[in-house]
């Protein structure tokens, strides 16, 4: 498969994939809230690279926290292209089960964190309880 960084970012700005236009709002959102005490990254790329892999993955698109995991690739690598064939590469070989239309797998993973916690840190757990910011996650 053809992983052209510029090719799917460009399918994505061109408006051929029209439905993905919804994913820029909160791309956008996210991507002003993440890494601000690391200015020297530029936004805008990782805003592009995040569209990119949206116009890639259509099935997935873009989901809230992707521009973590994409935007740790860009600040290691500090380039579009090979951060976006990184982060493929990451999804389809371990993370894309996680980001599917229900969460299934991932609301596994909260819940058994959320065992490990109870069992191996109980007052954290309690804390977790007490402000209910764990709850919404589990099964």
């Amino acid at each position: 498969m053809d992983l052209d960084y510029k090719s799917f970012l460009k399918d994505y700005e061109g408006g051929q994939i029209h439905a993905l236009k919804q994913a820029e709002e909160v791309i956008h959102i996210d991507i002003v809230r993440s890494f601000k005490k690391h200015g020297e990254y530029n936004q805008e790329e990782l805003k592009n690279i995040l569209k990119a892999y949206a116009a890639f993955d259509r099935e997935i698109s873009y989901c809230q926290g992707m521009n973590y995991i994409m935007g740790f690739f860009y600040l290691h690598e500090q380039d579009a292209e090979v951060s976006f064939k990184s982060f493929v590469k990451l999804m389809d070989r371990h993370m894309k089960v996680m980001f599917d239309k229900d969460f299934r797998q991932l609301k596994n993973y909260f819940f058994k964190l959320n065992r490990l916690v109870d069992i191996y840190l109980p007052d954290l757990a309690e804390h977790f309880k007490v402000k209910s910011c764990f709850e919404k996650y589990l099964i």
